[in-house]
């Protein structure tokens, strides 16, 4: 039913790797790339008719999908959550599948400057929940919900979105800055594996206790990025859990540090 929405385009079975920053995982059982809201709302009233579990799927999004089929469907957002438009008052619109490094289009320097050094986009910064990173920089957002789209103006921070809410675009104003400002002043760089602990970066965790550089099979912490983990080629998410609790072990044992990770795993496993 899905390929007879106009605007909506999927793929059955569609590799997870070509998706995901980290290249790794299985596949979705259908990949739908959505190009507008109408497309968007006639395929989610199909799928919900359906009872067929579903994601947004944004673009350069730390995502670790597990190995086996995922059982439902990967939406991702299309040309209608792409775009960068400048407002009065030097505010800018950005779609929410935009990347933040869209943001030098605006020049070298500015108030954006910090924003286009993120990685990701803002609909990924919103599931990841770094979204309080732009608390008193973002006044206005898009959200489709339900039947429709809406905005909502922001007073204080941004706020979480439930699962069945897609995020459309968000608003960025210059020169509003709260007192409260988060201690960290920009997301983890894509592929940084670990939570901070306790206030402490996982880096730091990490290198007191040695685990820098460990290596499982095609899987390896950064020596140069500490707490990023780099894949040399045909690694499996499975073989990556087994790394992650490794190194988990290690650190508990030896600095009583409880390593969280940062990066969701999603899917099902084989």
């Amino acid at each position: 039913m899905l390929p007879e929405v106009p605007g909506a385009s999927v793929r059955l079975h569609e590799s997870m790797r070509r998706h995901t920053p980290l290249r790794v995982g299985g596949a979705a059982q259908i990949w739908l790339r959505v190009d507008d809201e109408t497309a968007l709302k006639k395929s989610l009233g199909l799928i919900r008719g359906e009872k067929v579990r579903w994601r947004t799927a944004w673009p350069f999004q730390d995502l670790l999908v597990r190995d086996g089929v995922f059982q439902g469907v990967q939406v991702r957002p299309g040309r209608a959550w792409e775009g960068l438009e400048q407002l009065d008052g030097g505010h800018v619109r950005l779609g929410a599948a935009t990347p933040w490094a869209a943001l030098r289009r605006l020049g070298p320097t500015g108030w954006w400057s910090d924003l286009a050094t993120w990685p990701g986009c803002p609909g990924g910064t919103w599931d990841d929940h770094t979204r309080l990173l732009l608390r008193g920089r973002c006044p206005r957002i898009r959200v489709f919900k339900g039947r429709g789209s809406t905005e909502h103006p922001i007073e204080d921070e941004p706020p979480a979105l439930k699962p069945s809410t897609v995020l459309h675009w968000v608003e960025l104003a210059p020169g509003r800055h709260l007192r409260s400002r988060p201690r960290r002043s920009r997301p983890h760089p894509l592929g940084s594996l670990f939570a901070d602990v306790n206030g402490r970066p996982a880096a730091e965790v990490l290198q007191r206790a040695q685990l820098i550089g460990t290596r499982l099979r095609n899987w390896r912490l950064s020596e140069t990025e500490p707490g990023t983990v780099i894949q040399l080629g045909g690694g499996s998410c499975h073989d990556l859990q087994l790394l992650v609790r490794g190194v988990q072990a290690r650190a508990d044992r030896l600095r009583g540090a409880d390593l969280s990770v940062r990066i969701p795993f999603v899917g099902d496993d084989r």
